[in-house]
Protein backbone atom coordinates (compact mmCIF):
# COMPACT_ATOMS: atom_id res chain seq x y z
CA UNK A 1 0.00 0.00 0.00
CA UNK A 2 1.48 3.13 -1.10
CA UNK A 3 4.11 1.77 -3.46
CA UNK A 4 3.97 3.10 -6.29
CA UNK A 5 4.87 0.29 -8.55
CA UNK A 6 1.46 -0.94 -7.25
CA UNK A 7 -0.46 1.30 -9.96
CA UNK A 8 2.02 0.51 -12.62
CA UNK A 9 1.92 -3.19 -12.37
CA UNK A 10 -1.63 -3.84 -11.83
CA UNK A 11 -0.68 -5.31 -8.10
CA UNK A 12 -4.18 -5.88 -5.84
CA UNK A 13 -2.95 -8.59 -3.39
CA UNK A 14 0.20 -10.16 -2.25
CA UNK A 15 1.49 -12.72 0.20
CA UNK A 16 4.84 -13.71 0.27
CA UNK A 17 6.77 -16.32 2.96
CA UNK A 18 11.18 -16.53 3.79
CA UNK A 19 13.07 -18.90 1.53
CA UNK A 20 15.63 -20.16 4.06
CA UNK A 21 18.94 -22.21 3.55
CA UNK A 22 19.75 -25.18 5.36
CA UNK A 23 21.02 -22.84 8.53
CA UNK A 24 18.14 -20.88 8.56
CA UNK A 25 19.08 -17.44 6.73
CA UNK A 26 16.71 -15.96 4.53
CA UNK A 27 17.32 -16.38 0.85
CA UNK A 28 14.66 -14.45 -0.24
CA UNK A 29 10.88 -14.57 -0.80
CA UNK A 30 8.17 -17.00 -2.20
CA UNK A 31 5.92 -14.80 -2.86
CA UNK A 32 1.94 -15.43 -4.64
CA UNK A 33 0.42 -12.08 -6.01
CA UNK A 34 -3.39 -11.19 -7.39
CA UNK A 35 -4.67 -8.48 -9.39
CA UNK A 36 -7.84 -8.05 -7.87
CA UNK A 37 -7.77 -7.13 -3.95
CA UNK A 38 -8.27 -10.01 -1.64
CA UNK A 39 -8.13 -11.13 1.63
CA UNK A 40 -5.51 -14.70 2.05
CA UNK A 41 -7.24 -17.75 3.89
CA UNK A 42 -5.13 -19.24 6.64
CA UNK A 43 -5.32 -21.96 3.88
CA UNK A 44 -3.62 -20.25 1.14
CA UNK A 45 -1.17 -19.14 3.61
CA UNK A 46 -0.49 -22.75 4.91
CA UNK A 47 -0.34 -24.22 1.17
CA UNK A 48 2.46 -20.95 0.37
CA UNK A 49 4.46 -22.00 3.59
CA UNK A 50 4.74 -25.77 2.12
CA UNK A 51 5.80 -24.65 -1.04
CA UNK A 52 8.31 -22.46 0.27
CA UNK A 53 9.66 -25.08 2.80
CA UNK A 54 9.93 -27.27 -1.27
CA UNK A 55 11.43 -25.03 -2.56
CA UNK A 56 13.80 -24.44 0.15
CA UNK A 57 14.51 -28.07 0.35
CA UNK A 58 15.03 -27.92 -3.16
CA UNK A 59 17.75 -25.41 -2.59
CA UNK A 60 19.14 -27.41 0.27
CA UNK A 61 19.34 -30.58 -2.18
CA UNK A 62 21.20 -28.70 -4.73
CA UNK A 63 23.42 -26.88 -2.65
CA UNK A 64 24.72 -30.27 -1.04
CA UNK A 65 24.87 -32.22 -4.48
CA UNK A 66 27.24 -29.11 -5.69
CA UNK A 67 29.10 -29.32 -2.30
CA UNK A 68 29.12 -33.51 -2.72
CA UNK A 69 30.63 -32.90 -6.61
CA UNK A 70 33.43 -30.60 -5.41
CA UNK A 71 34.56 -33.02 -2.86
CA UNK A 72 34.83 -36.22 -5.32
CA UNK A 73 36.81 -34.13 -7.53
CA UNK A 74 39.27 -32.75 -4.99
CA UNK A 75 39.28 -36.87 -3.93
CA UNK A 76 40.29 -37.52 -7.46
CA UNK A 77 43.12 -35.33 -7.55
CA UNK A 78 44.66 -36.17 -4.04
CA UNK A 79 44.94 -40.08 -3.48
CA UNK A 80 45.62 -39.83 -0.23
CA UNK A 81 42.15 -37.94 0.56
CA UNK A 82 39.92 -40.78 -0.64
CA UNK A 83 39.58 -42.23 2.40
CA UNK A 84 38.31 -38.92 4.08
CA UNK A 85 36.56 -37.88 1.17
CA UNK A 86 34.88 -41.66 1.05
CA UNK A 87 33.77 -40.56 4.97
CA UNK A 88 32.10 -37.09 4.12
CA UNK A 89 30.09 -38.39 1.23
CA UNK A 90 28.21 -41.06 3.60
CA UNK A 91 28.13 -38.68 6.29
CA UNK A 92 26.26 -36.36 3.23
CA UNK A 93 24.46 -39.34 2.59
CA UNK A 94 23.09 -40.05 6.10
CA UNK A 95 22.51 -36.26 6.33
CA UNK A 96 20.49 -36.32 2.83
CA UNK A 97 18.43 -39.31 4.17
CA UNK A 98 17.68 -37.64 7.71
CA UNK A 99 16.46 -34.75 5.76
CA UNK A 100 14.08 -37.18 3.79
CA UNK A 101 12.13 -37.74 6.56
CA UNK A 102 10.01 -35.88 9.30
CA UNK A 103 12.72 -35.16 11.98
CA UNK A 104 9.80 -35.63 14.49
CA UNK A 105 6.09 -37.57 14.81
CA UNK A 106 3.58 -34.62 15.89
CA UNK A 107 1.34 -35.01 18.85
CA UNK A 108 -2.72 -36.58 17.98
CA UNK A 109 -4.97 -36.57 20.05
CA UNK A 110 -6.75 -39.95 20.72
CA UNK A 111 -3.54 -41.74 18.24
CA UNK A 112 -0.49 -43.23 19.04
CA UNK A 113 1.64 -42.80 16.33
CA UNK A 114 5.40 -44.74 16.08
CA UNK A 115 7.66 -45.09 13.29
CA UNK A 116 10.93 -46.78 12.31
CA UNK A 117 13.71 -46.36 10.10
CA UNK A 118 16.49 -48.90 9.63
CA UNK A 119 18.99 -48.96 6.31
CA UNK A 120 19.26 -52.51 4.74
CA UNK A 121 22.91 -51.54 4.01
CA UNK A 122 25.51 -49.47 5.85
CA UNK A 123 23.52 -46.43 4.81
CA UNK A 124 26.22 -44.81 3.12
CA UNK A 125 23.82 -44.43 0.03
CA UNK A 126 20.80 -42.54 -0.38
CA UNK A 127 17.42 -44.67 -0.89
CA UNK A 128 14.16 -43.73 -2.35
CA UNK A 129 11.93 -45.28 1.31
CA UNK A 130 10.43 -42.42 2.90
CA UNK A 131 7.27 -41.80 5.57
CA UNK A 132 5.85 -38.80 6.61
CA UNK A 133 2.82 -37.71 9.12
CA UNK A 134 1.08 -34.40 8.96
CA UNK A 135 -2.24 -32.48 9.52
CA UNK A 136 -4.68 -32.62 6.21
CA UNK A 137 -7.63 -30.56 5.59
CA UNK A 138 -10.54 -30.31 7.73
CA UNK A 139 -8.58 -31.10 10.61
CA UNK A 140 -7.55 -34.56 9.54
CA UNK A 141 -4.12 -36.22 9.88
CA UNK A 142 -2.12 -38.02 6.77
CA UNK A 143 0.07 -40.81 6.90
CA UNK A 144 2.30 -41.36 4.05
CA UNK A 145 4.59 -44.63 3.58
CA UNK A 146 6.44 -44.75 0.21
CA UNK A 147 9.40 -46.02 -1.90
CA UNK A 148 10.76 -44.04 -5.28
CA UNK A 149 12.67 -46.36 -7.72
CA UNK A 150 16.32 -46.14 -7.64
CA UNK A 151 19.10 -44.89 -4.90
CA UNK A 152 21.58 -41.78 -4.95
CA UNK A 153 20.42 -38.26 -5.82
CA UNK A 154 18.12 -38.46 -8.16
CA UNK A 155 15.82 -40.79 -5.98
CA UNK A 156 16.56 -38.31 -3.43
CA UNK A 157 15.02 -35.54 -5.18
CA UNK A 158 12.05 -37.65 -6.50
CA UNK A 159 11.67 -38.34 -2.94
CA UNK A 160 11.64 -34.61 -1.64
CA UNK A 161 9.18 -33.81 -4.96
CA UNK A 162 6.14 -36.31 -3.67
CA UNK A 163 6.96 -35.53 0.01
CA UNK A 164 6.03 -31.95 -0.43
CA UNK A 165 3.65 -32.64 -3.49
CA UNK A 166 1.55 -34.59 -1.30
CA UNK A 167 1.60 -32.09 1.92
CA UNK A 168 0.34 -29.64 -0.60
CA UNK A 169 -2.35 -31.68 -2.01
CA UNK A 170 -3.57 -33.15 1.43
CA UNK A 171 -4.56 -29.22 2.32
CA UNK A 172 -6.98 -29.50 -0.82
CA UNK A 173 -8.80 -32.69 -0.53
CA UNK A 174 -9.36 -35.47 1.95
CA UNK A 175 -9.29 -37.95 -0.23
CA UNK A 176 -6.21 -39.76 -0.57
CA UNK A 177 -7.14 -41.27 -3.89
CA UNK A 178 -7.16 -37.46 -5.51
CA UNK A 179 -4.13 -36.55 -3.82
CA UNK A 180 -2.32 -39.65 -5.91
CA UNK A 181 -4.14 -38.99 -8.84
CA UNK A 182 -2.63 -35.43 -8.43
CA UNK A 183 0.87 -36.53 -7.64
CA UNK A 184 0.72 -39.13 -10.76
CA UNK A 185 -0.18 -36.10 -12.50
CA UNK A 186 3.10 -34.07 -11.42
CA UNK A 187 5.07 -37.14 -12.16
CA UNK A 188 3.75 -38.06 -15.90
CA UNK A 189 4.25 -34.56 -16.55
CA UNK A 190 8.04 -34.45 -15.22
CA UNK A 191 8.15 -37.32 -17.65
CA UNK A 192 11.81 -38.61 -16.10
CA UNK A 193 14.07 -39.75 -18.75
CA UNK A 194 15.35 -43.11 -16.61
CA UNK A 195 11.76 -44.05 -16.12
CA UNK A 196 11.65 -43.75 -12.73
CA UNK A 197 8.05 -44.04 -10.19
CA UNK A 198 6.63 -44.18 -6.61
CA UNK A 199 4.92 -46.51 -4.57
CA UNK A 200 3.14 -45.53 -1.69
CA UNK A 201 0.65 -45.95 0.50
CA UNK A 202 -1.57 -42.96 1.79
CA UNK A 203 -3.91 -42.79 4.56
CA UNK A 204 -6.22 -39.92 5.84
CA UNK A 205 -7.63 -40.22 9.29
CA UNK A 206 -10.09 -38.05 10.94
CA UNK A 207 -11.86 -37.63 14.17
CA UNK A 208 -15.81 -37.02 13.71
CA UNK A 209 -18.45 -36.83 16.63
CA UNK A 210 -16.13 -38.73 18.71
CA UNK A 211 -15.42 -41.58 16.01
CA UNK A 212 -12.31 -42.13 14.10
CA UNK A 213 -11.65 -43.29 10.70
CA UNK A 214 -9.47 -43.82 8.19
CA UNK A 215 -9.10 -44.00 4.28
CA UNK A 216 -6.53 -45.52 2.90
CA UNK A 217 -5.39 -45.62 -1.04
CA UNK A 218 -2.14 -48.06 -2.22
CA UNK A 219 -0.54 -47.66 -5.46
CA UNK A 220 1.60 -49.97 -6.18
CA UNK A 221 2.73 -50.48 -2.53
CA UNK A 222 2.68 -52.86 0.01
CA UNK A 223 -0.62 -53.21 1.50
CA UNK A 224 -1.56 -51.62 4.63
CA UNK A 225 -2.65 -54.01 7.38
CA UNK A 226 -4.88 -53.68 10.17
CA UNK A 227 -4.97 -55.43 13.27
CA UNK A 228 -8.26 -54.92 15.53
CA UNK A 229 -7.88 -55.54 18.81
CA UNK A 230 -9.18 -58.86 19.02
CA UNK A 231 -6.17 -59.83 16.98
CA UNK A 232 -7.64 -59.99 13.61
CA UNK A 233 -5.66 -58.75 11.03
CA UNK A 234 -6.95 -57.71 7.24
CA UNK A 235 -5.65 -55.67 4.58
CA UNK A 236 -6.60 -52.24 5.24
CA UNK A 237 -6.73 -51.12 1.29
CA UNK A 238 -6.84 -52.56 -2.11
CA UNK A 239 -4.30 -52.91 -4.55
CA UNK A 240 -3.40 -50.26 -6.84
CA UNK A 241 -0.97 -49.23 -9.52
CA UNK A 242 2.30 -47.40 -8.80
CA UNK A 243 2.51 -43.24 -9.35
CA UNK A 244 4.32 -42.14 -12.26
CA UNK A 245 4.12 -44.61 -14.94
CA UNK A 246 0.72 -43.79 -16.35
CA UNK A 247 -1.73 -41.02 -17.20
CA UNK A 248 -4.60 -42.37 -15.33
CA UNK A 249 -3.48 -45.59 -12.61
CA UNK A 250 -6.15 -48.19 -11.52
CA UNK A 251 -6.36 -46.84 -8.16
CA UNK A 252 -8.94 -47.02 -5.27
CA UNK A 253 -9.80 -46.08 -2.08
CA UNK A 254 -10.98 -48.26 1.59
CA UNK A 255 -12.69 -46.73 4.33
CA UNK A 256 -13.31 -48.60 7.77
CA UNK A 257 -13.59 -46.73 11.28
CA UNK A 258 -10.89 -47.77 13.83
CA UNK A 259 -11.89 -48.67 17.51
CA UNK A 260 -10.04 -48.70 21.11
CA UNK A 261 -6.39 -50.73 20.74
CA UNK A 262 -7.07 -51.42 16.29
CA UNK A 263 -3.54 -50.45 15.07
CA UNK A 264 -2.82 -49.54 11.28
CA UNK A 265 0.70 -50.94 9.87
CA UNK A 266 2.48 -49.35 7.14
CA UNK A 267 5.65 -50.98 5.74
CA UNK A 268 7.96 -51.17 2.74
CA UNK A 269 9.05 -53.66 0.64
CA UNK A 270 12.32 -53.46 2.45
CA UNK A 271 10.86 -55.36 5.55
CA UNK A 272 9.04 -58.28 3.32
CA UNK A 273 12.52 -58.86 1.86
CA UNK A 274 14.57 -58.75 5.18
CA UNK A 275 12.22 -61.88 6.43
CA UNK A 276 14.02 -65.32 6.98
CA UNK A 277 12.57 -67.51 5.40
CA UNK A 278 13.51 -71.26 6.64
CA UNK A 279 16.22 -73.57 5.25
CA UNK A 280 13.43 -76.65 5.03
Amino acid sequence: RGNPAIDTTGVGAWAGVPLRAGGGEVLGTFGVLDNRARRWTVGDVELLDTLAQAASGEIALRAALEDSEERAARADELAAAVALANQRTAEFARTLQRSLLPPVLPDVLGLDIAAAYVPASTGEEVVGDFYDVFEGVSGSWCVAVGDVSGKGPEAAALTGLARWTLRAVALRTISPLKVLVRLNEVLVHRRPSDDRHITVALATIRRHRGRVSATICAAGHPLPLLRRGDGTIVAAAGPGMAVGWFDRPALSETRTDLSVDDMLIFVTDGVLEARRWPLA
